[in-house]
């Protein structure tokens, strides 16, 4: 089984193995990178999709 698909199937069996540990947040994520794109909130540099 590849990799992608691992992760693809993650999603669908509500696996979420990263959890953040910032400000005890407690937040958790199936991959992580969802997890470091999430920790950017703590630190002020969220990215935004709306200009």
């Amino acid at each position: 089984m590849t990799g992608n698909l691992r992760m693809h199937l993650k999603t669908h069996l509500n696996v979420k193995m990263f959890a953040c540990t910032l400000d005890n947040c407690g937040k958790s994520f199936s991959s992580n990178e969802s997890l470091r794109r999430h920790q950017l909130v703590h630190k002020g540099k969220a990215i935004s999709w709306y200009t």
